[in-house]
């Protein structure tokens, strides 16, 4: 076969995801270069990414107790594309968010495709043609096909990550690299295979460096492995465990040595998140220091509604004060988790409990994924994207908490595993819708796998005579 041929029959055999790959790629290079370019978004969080990113051009060695406040992958990201192409501009960090957030459509597309047709899932009218298969084999092969178009085509145009790609924040790296974990997740437990397992490992330590929420993924994929553990052999082979976890432990090793060199305290996650564990421990609004003063939106929502509805539900409920200082710097890690530990104690566990299930709710409702909160000709849009995915994606995917109990639907359990690890975050942390946009794509492959194994059941037995 020439060359030539091989390109044709690549394209025809992929011509889907070809097609959506293309398509979202030019429907972020329209948003990224005309509609809404990142680059007439940078203040707060964005211009903190863009300005280390530059200090980090200048001066690579420089040494900054700040740098590794948040986690270092976006301005490290940032600072490589000024660096490769010798320029401050942020042109070509503007095409390359809009690359990795048209990715996200092919990889969300294989990812639903195998979730629901399983291993040897392929595109109708690619199986072999030897041996004709069993007829329910070919029905579920068509409905994997069909719902992996279905994700696909959603994931072109759906709005909450389009959004993200407009912004200079970990938001569209660290969704890429969640939703490539996923399929790679499926890939190992399907064949077992050193490569899919080593890119597994890199894929999940590279998400790490992006936001270091990419690790609560890891313990609840162990816990599947091991009450599944019959169903999935390849995941319990011991150079698939160690491809897994050497990347992770080698970005660890990686923060320790960075956190070190610049605040003198090794620490293997960003500082930031002590202060995000205070927010969600104390239900406060704004914490300010001595250096500088904080306030996640969110939470800053919720004290406006109870200001402006006392009976308001859910509103702040704050352990302490709704606005607390503290005589320490915003990095001090330690002086910020004893802040957080005297919320427990004087707010108590009722309070605790309650706060978890508000940050539960913040994933959905009262207050839309921040930038696009603050910005008034976006945020019905990111409004109505939140609420299309709560209503044919979040609630759907609840029954895949039940389907996943069988021993049978273990595949399935290691795509709730990722669904899961949200909810371990936000309960530790705090909710913010914000946070559950990156996991949206797993989340529709979850509800769409579902809607594809419920709905043919359903409608067979509508249709059975009755005796």
């Amino acid at each position: 076969m020439s060359a030539r041929e091989r390109a044709v029959e690549f394209v025809r055999r992929y011509r889907w995801p070809l097609g959506i790959a293309l398509a979202a790629l030019l429907v972020r290079l329209v948003w990224n270069l005309w509609v809404h370019p990142p680059a007439d978004f940078v203040y707060s969080d964005m211009d903190t990414y863009v300005s280390r990113a530059r200090a980090l051009v200048a001066d690579p060695l420089r040494r900054d107790p700040n740098e590794t406040f948040f986690p270092v992958g976006t301005h490290y990201l940032l600072a490589a594309t000024m660096a490769l192409f010798r320029t401050s501009s942020l042109l070509p960090a503007t095409l390359l968010w809009a690359v990795m957030g048209a990715a996200l459509a092919p990889i969300g597309y294989f990812l639903t495709g195998r979730l629901h047709g399983g291993p040897a899932w392929r595109d109708v009218g690619d199986a072999p043609k030897k041996a004709a298969p069993k007829e329910d084999a070919s029905k579920e092969d068509e409905r994997a096909t069909l719902i992996a178009r279905v994700a696909g085509t959603v994931l072109v145009v759906y709005y909450p990550l389009l959004s993200y790609t407009g912004y200079f924040l970990s938001e569209t790296p660290f969704a890429l690299c969640l939703t490539l974990a996923a399929l790679l997740t499926l890939r190992v437990a399907d064949h077992g295979r050193a490569r899919d397992a080593w890119l597994l490992g890199a894929t999940l330590a590279l998400g790490t460096l992006f936001r270091s929420q990419m690790l609560a993924v890891l313990p609840l994929l162990a816990l599947v492995g091991l009450l599944r553990w019959r169903e999935l052999p390849e995941l319990r082979r011991p150079r698939v465990v160690a491809a897994i976890v050497v990347p992770v432990l080698a970005v660890l090793a990686f923060n320790l040595a960075l956190t070190h060199y610049h605040t003198g305290r090794a620490t293997p996650i960003a500082q930031n998140a002590a202060l995000n564990r205070a927010f969600g421990r104390c239900h406060c609004y704004e914490l300010r220091t001595r250096d500088a003063s904080w306030g996640p939106p969110p939470l800053g929502e919720l004290h406006r509604r109870g200001e402006a509805n006392p009976n308001s539900f859910p509103k702040l409920n704050p352990a302490i004060t709704p606005v607390l200082q503290v005589k320490t710097r915003m990095i001090d890690e330690p002086k910020i988790h004893e802040l957080a530990d005297r919320c427990i104690r004087e707010g108590g566990w009722g309070k605790q409990l309650y706060y978890g299930m508000t940050h539960v709710l913040l994933l959905w409702g009262y207050s839309p994924a921040w930038p696009d909160m603050g910005v008034p000709e976006y945020r019905p849009l990111m409004q109505g994207g939140t609420r299309a995915h709560l209503f044919a994606f979040a609630l759907p995917s609840l029954i895949a908490l039940g389907l996943c109990v069988k021993r049978a639907r273990a595949r399935l359990a290691l795509m709730v595993a990722f669904v899961l690890s949200l909810f371990v975050v936000v309960l530790r942390y705090m909710g913010d819708a914000r946070l559950r946009v990156p996991y949206d794509a797993v989340w529709i492959a979850v509800a769409l796998h579902v809607y594809a194994t419920v709905v043919p059941v359903t409608l067979a037995r509508w249709r059975r005579p009755k005796k």
